[in-house]
């Protein structure tokens, strides 16, 4: 027996669904392929068209053009006033090139940081973390963004992230710091200038030039990151999707 999708709400057609509204919907949402509405959490490319008005009140504005809005899962729950997930804003780059400083400049009260060295100093971890150590670490973080991607926690969660493919797999947007490798490495030597220990100045120089040796010829120069957008899949056009900041 073949299950049936009509139930009480009546099938497609006898909604207004019908063949007629998927030729214009497909139609609609490829001159308009990014999300219009831009609310909190906009994952940038739009998947829905939505009614302005809803069809069950204006069923003769059902194929008007001008009724219909391009949006994305987390904007089309949030005009439906259904329960709405948090926000995961990735803010990514290599050691000192400014993440912490962006998110504190940025964050609002009721918003929280995961920072992956603030963490594992709590946890009481060493710096150069082992295998389980880094896995628990990564549990604990896959974990968080569930709880908010889900809406489980309903807030904005920053993220300081190195990786910025780690960041375009797991956030709803993401911030590339694109400063040089010289200034970082300034940055970071004015900073253990004080400090005894330099085998942890070295750890983080690494950290840093393997950063510039795996990225730093997508990031380009003067601010042209156009390659890293497209290794990324950064749509043209989509901030929301990810943006360079410099």
């Amino acid at each position: 027996m073949k299950a049936s999708w009509k139930g009480k709400r009546g099938t497609p057609s006898e909604r207004g669904y019908g063949h007629d509204w998927v030729k214009l919907r497909n139609n609609y949402i490829r001159h308009n392929p990014l999300c219009e509405h831009r609310g909190p959490g906009c994952r940038g490319m739009a998947r829905i068209v939505h009614h302005v008005k809803p069809v069950t009140e204006r069923p003769d504005l059902r194929l008007e053009r001008s009724n219909l809005m391009s949006v994305c899962d987390p904007c089309h729950r949030q005009l439906h006033n259904e329960k709405s997930p948090g926000v995961v804003v990735a803010v990514c780059g290599a050691p000192a090139s400014g993440k912490t400083t962006y998110v504190r400049d940025r964050i609002s009260p009721g918003e929280f940081v995961w920072d992956w060295d603030d963490v594992r100093d709590a946890l009481g971890l060493s710096p150069e973390s082992t295998v389980g150590e880094t896995w628990m670490l990564k549990d604990i973080r896959s974990t968080i963004v569930q709880r908010v991607c889900s809406g489980a926690i309903s807030k904005t969660l920053w993220m300081i992230i190195t990786s910025p493919l780690t960041a375009s797999k797991i956030a709803d947007q993401y911030i590339i710091m694109d400063r040089s490798e010289s200034e970082c490495v300034a940055t970071i030597k004015d900073r253990y200038r004080e400090s005894s220990s330099r085998s942890a100045e070295r750890r983080v120089l690494r950290v840093v030039s393997d950063w510039f040796t795996r990225y730093g010829h997508l990031s380009g120069t003067n601010g042209d990151c156009s390659a890293l957008r497209t290794a990324l899949g950064i749509p043209p056009g989509s901030p929301t999707q990810g943006d360079i900041i410099s």
